[in-house]
């Protein structure tokens, strides 16, 4: 849950007037803050960023300095909202997959312009797969060489 830009301004009494669905400083005219996606533009500082992001221009303060001034802000503003919770269930595609088939060759060479001895290569090194829908699967493996995700690519052009 991101803390809301608009909820520090309150709390540290800066002043800031509405302007529909931004703040717009009083004391520096280029300084925005869209509140419907929690940012803040500083346009004639060329700024932008999250609320840790604007503490520390807005101040002109250290990393620390703004993590104590944060540390402040959420121990005196708890947060209000509730984590909207998804209402669909997802499924984890995470697993082993069959060899790259000829769809998706097709796909990685014609569409995607790769050198297919680059495919055969990331194929072998088990980077590459399908799916039982003709899907290339891309998969994603940490440090310890075990598999941790996996992105899943289209072959059928709609």
């Amino acid at each position: 849950m991101a803390l809301e830009l608009a909820d520090y301004v309150s709390y540290a009494g800066l002043p800031f007037k509405h302007e529909g669905r931004y703040l717009r400083s009083q004391e520096h005219d280029s300084l925005i803050i869209d509140t419907r996606k929690n940012y803040f533009i500083w346009n004639s500082q060329g700024l932008a960023g999250n609320l840790s992001q604007f503490i520390k221009a807005y101040y002109g303060i250290s990393d620390r300095e703004m993590h104590f001034r944060l540390k402040a802000f959420t121990k005196t503003n708890p947060q209000q909202k509730v984590a909207v919770k998804a209402d669909y269930t997802t499924k984890s595609a995470v697993g082993p997959v069959a060899p790259l088939d000829a769809a998706g060759m097709a796909y990685l060479t014609q569409y995607r312009h790769l050198d297919s001895r680059l495919i055969t290569f990331a194929a072998r090194q088990g980077l590459l797969g399908s799916d039982g829908y003709h899907n290339v699967i891309f998969n994603w493996f940490d440090a310890a060489g075990i598999l941790v995700g996996q992105d899943v690519q289209g072959t059928v052009i709609n």
